[in-house]
């Protein structure tokens, strides 16, 4: 757990679902159009301008990280194993597991995009205040974050990595008789022409935004000229 943990966490947590970055593990659709080390070192960037832009927040932050990688040297002491053999049961037991130490609430988010600003991440712990679920839908289908104040099990039956995801789990929400706030919808960063939409995008962010991304993108530009 970061510096700002339990203690300084208002009761609530940001967890961010990663893996450790391997060339040929991670982002296997982006290389295939710009090869697994340059899928690799920008997937890396991906997580060091997300533990930028929030391990001071003021709520508590790690990284979950995937059960089948034992070395998690990577991500420095910011960071607990996820458990469970589906991702449908790790994510359920993150909140299990974590909901007694952040009863105020906690979020989980993919590290598939960076460019989601702080205010988003406040706007949902504020919204968990009235509402039992918060999601965040990403333009595939699926959703970029998730929030719950309790671990109810809106994750059995919900078939994952498809376009399906968000429907899916709104309709599981509603049949728990659960309220679902919303979160702004955003973009997964999954092929090489997500990469052009993604440097539109930072073209009109804040400069010191991203900045890893940014660093690793000029890299790829230079390479591809």
């Amino acid at each position: 757990m970061s510096s700002n943990g339990v203690a300084g966490s208002n009761g609530r947590a940001l967890f961010v679902v990663a893996r450790r970055p391997e060339p040929g593990k991670v982002k296997t659709r982006l290389a295939a159009g710009i090869g697994p080390s340059a899928a690799c070192r920008l997937y890396a960037a991906f997580l060091e301008d997300i533990s930028t832009e929030f391990a001071t927040a003021p709520y508590a932050f790690a990284f979950a990280v995937a059960p089948s990688e034992s070395n998690f040297g990577f991500f420095g002491n910011d960071t607990f194993p996820q458990v469970g053999k589906s991702f449908n049961d790790r994510l359920l037991n993150i909140f299990k597991k974590k909901a007694s130490l952040f009863p105020k609430g906690i979020l989980i988010m993919g590290s598939d995009s960076p460019q989601v600003p702080a205010a988003w991440i406040e706007n949902g712990f504020a919204m968990l205040d009235k509402s039992d679920v918060v999601l965040g839908p990403s333009e595939d289908g699926g959703y970029w974050i998730i929030g719950l104040k309790h671990p109810h099990d809106i994750f059995s039956g919900i078939t994952m990595s498809t376009q399906y995801v968000y429907a899916q789990t709104c309709a599981k929400a509603q049949s728990l008789n659960l309220q679902v706030g919303r979160l702004p919808e955003t973009f997964d960063i999954d092929t090489a022409e997500d990469l052009d939409r993604l440097r539109i995008h930072l073209e009109s962010s804040p400069i010191d935004q991203c900045a890893a991304t940014r660093r690793v993108l000029d890299t790829l530009v230079r390479v591809r000229r």
